[in-house]
């Protein structure tokens, strides 16, 4: 590789707008806060977007259909390792009306037992009450993870 010694002025030649170019760092010192400002514009307001809130109906005259009922889902963990939904839902007769118990698979199966229990909506303060449970019971609304849907017909 040989070495090439090139001057200031044989630059010049080639790009003749060299003197006239800017660096970004020299742009950066020029700038003055008035000049920051004008730069800027200020925005007074964003459109807003319609609330999407759903109508709820309160007729009670319709005998051709019906809603469904509002359920709310608990999660229930750190239950004995052995316990199962048939033992959860002898438990449950005695305090709640209408429920499943669903088992699912725990982090540690060795150590605990979790269950997935859908109930109605009106019976929530009931089931989250901490005298309901035995002591160390853990209880949480069930996190559903968003799933995409296909329409039915």
């Amino acid at each position: 590789m040989t070495d090439v010694n090139v001057s200031r002025n044989d630059l010049n030649k080639e790009n003749p707008n060299l003197e006239t170019q800017v660096k970004p760092t020299e742009q950066r010192e020029n700038l003055t806060k008035e000049s920051v400002q004008t730069q800027w514009k200020t925005i007074t307001s964003k459109k807003k977007r319609p609330d999407n809130k759903p109508i709820i109906g309160s007729s009670a005259s319709c005998n051709i259909i019906k809603s469904a009922p509002k359920k709310a889902h608990l999660h229930v963990y750190r239950l004995h390792p052995n316990a199962t939904g048939d033992h959860l839902e002898q438990f449950l007769q005695q305090k709640l009306s209408d429920f499943q118990c669903e088992k699912l698979k725990s982090k540690h199966p060795e150590e605990y037992s979790s269950f997935k229990v859908p109930i109605n909506f009106d019976e929530l303060n009931k089931a989250t009450d901490p005298e309901l449970w035995p002591t160390g019971t853990c209880i949480n609304r069930f996190f559903h993870k968003g799933t995409k849907s296909t329409p039915q017909t």
